[in-house]
């Protein structure tokens, strides 16, 4: 449950038989037999959380020595095993003699990175004497570390081991004289694909763009899990970083693996190969001019390609601002503040505004010693409140800053007229959203501790409401109970967890709702290991 690229590049890991959704992911399970299969053999590549991938011989029927039956993982095209680890059972009953020479014996084994290497990770075998895998005991029950880039594939099975001409069934003790079960996997995988874009488009590529441009493109990982985040700045800004495509959730990742790194995923191509991205960009917010613009993808292994990087051109023409007063006085402004625009969209530490300007007579001529004033009122009010007043210089010129504060309107006017005027002033609605911070600490038995700091002002009455939330298979879903913040912005909240998720990593972000003085405010997500 988190949204965060790999700690490193190349690595991803699979996980079978940990999804509480159903027995559906023995993704890449497949079973093989040989020589001569009991009718009563059984085996199942189907797992979930108390239902193992499973494979069996019995005593109904007499297996032949050299029977055999199989479970074996095969990595996904273009990757490969490089380590993780499995939670297995082995168990072998059935030795016996029948007096003429010839002995049989039950057997069971895990071997990566081919079938029958000449060391089994772990085996089980009833005679020690006779097998030939030299085990540690008749039984074995435990987690096996898989070896580091090994490759190849990974092989669990039971078979019957002896002198020709045995079977397995004689003298055997019970009916279940050999079985392996896997009750866990997670498998370290390596891929080295390059993600690709192709095919970009749109109004934001155009000359002097302006508004809301729209940036298209083809996001691909050919030979890899697939497209797992795209990253669009422009001049360094993020303006789009996300999943494009959950894949129905299967993209979603299941947490962090501690040791290596790697996004753990419950399925083999957990990401789409080949995703269409859209990605609008609200020009208004960058001065006009000349730009830089990057796109990076990166696939669920954490390779990460840049696959754009080029000038653009933005306009952003001021001519909603340049209102002209139909007298004494005209307002004309600099680069910085025409590229306003008349709506801008701040962070709260980003909404103070510096304005700038000439301010000219009905003749053209510079107006100098005039009163120069910034208002500003919440949205849809009719109450306006004094931010800032100077005088134009010998030339005309002024300057206002406004500082930080809520969404609002801001006018500006000339020579003492109110606000309320529908001529002669600027105007500028700044739509903001707080700015939130998180930290997450996590104690024994599952237990987090969520705190941070919503900075806005005023924080309303009632003051903002924090929510929390963690990432899941289905998105971002909310935990625990919202909360106040104090008077300062400050928070702080104690979750008490399920024991059953200690040991995985989560990603968590809080969230304060929207109100008619502020957007929607996210924190960044904060990942944390449950204890």
């Amino acid at each position: 449950m988190t949204l965060a690229p790999a700690a490193n590049a190349n690595d991803w890991m699979q996980l079978s038989c940990a999804n509480p959704a159903g027995p559906t992911q023995g993704q890449g399970w497949s079973v093989a037999t040989g020589v001569f299969t009991p009718p009563d053999a059984t085996y199942s590549t189907s797992c979930a959380p108390g239902v193992p991938l499973s494979a069996a011989l019995s005593t109904g029927q007499p297996a032949p020595v050299g029977s055999y039956e199989n479970l074996e993982y095969t990595p996904p095209a273009g990757s490969t095993l490089v380590g993780g680890s499995v939670a297995v059972s082995l168990s072998a009953d059935g030795y016996g003699s029948d007096g003429d020479g010839t002995d049989a014996w039950g057997q069971a084994a895990l071997y990566t990175p081919t079938f029958a290497s000449t060391t089994a990770l772990e085996c089980a075998a009833e005679s020690l004497l006779l097998s030939p895998l030299s085990c540690v005991g008749s039984d074995y029950s435990g987690t096996v570390n898989l070896p580091a880039n090994a490759g190849g594939n990974l092989y669990i099975g039971v078979g019957c081991g002896g002198s020709a001409g045995a079977d397995c069934s004689e003298g055997g003790s019970n009916g279940g004289w050999a079985v392996a079960k896997v009750s866990a996997a997670n498998l370290l995988l390596s891929n080295s694909s390059q993600p690709t874009g192709t095919g970009f488009a749109g109004t934001l590529l155009d000359p002097n763009a302006q508004g809301t441009a729209t940036l298209t493109f083809t996001a691909g990982d050919p030979t890899g899990p697939g497209v797992y985040q795209v990253l669009v700045t422009i001049d360094g800004a993020t303006v789009y970083d996300q999943t494009p495509n959950t894949n129905s959730g299967a993209c979603v990742p299941a947490g962090t693996d501690p040791a290596s790194g790697a996004l753990m995923f419950y399925y083999q191509q957990p990401c789409l190969q080949s995703e269409s991205v859209s990605v609008p960009v609200n020009t208004a917010q960058f001065a006009a001019g000349a730009h830089q613009l990057k796109v990076v993808v990166t696939d669920a292994a954490g390779n990460s390609a840049a696959v754009l990087d080029q000038t653009i051109t933005i306009a952003n023409q001021p001519s909603s601002l340049s209102l002209v007063a139909s007298s004494p006085y005209t307002f004309t402004f600099d680069q910085a503040t025409s590229g306003l625009h008349e709506s801008v969209y701040h962070s709260y530490e980003n909404s103070e505004l510096t304005l700038t300007g000439k301010l000219e007579s009905s003749s053209g001529t510079a107006a100098p010693g005039i009163t120069v004033t910034a208002w500003t009122a919440p949205p849809n009010s009719p109450s306006f409140t004094k931010l800032a007043s100077t005088t134009t210089d010998s030339a005309g010129h002024w300057a206002l800053y406004t500082p930080k504060g809520a969404s609002r309107v801001l006018r500006v006017v000339a020579a003492g007229a109110p606000p309320t005027n529908t001529s002669g002033i600027v105007t500028v609605t700044e739509t903001v959203s707080p700015t939130v911070s998180l930290h997450v600490a996590s104690y024994r038995h599952a237990k987090l501790v969520f705190s941070g700091k919503v900075a806005i002002s005023p924080l309303g009455n009632p003051r903002a409401l924090v929510r929390f939330e963690v990432h899941s298979a289905s998105g971002w879903q909310e935990i625990g109970t919202p909360v106040r913040v104090s008077a300062n912005g400050n928070y702080s909240y104690t979750y008490s967890g399920s024991t059953l998720v200690i040991g995985h990593t989560f990603a968590f972000r809080v969230t304060v709702p929207a109100t008619s003085r502020w957007k929607l405010g996210i924190s960044p997500v904060r990942h944390a290991v449950v204890r």
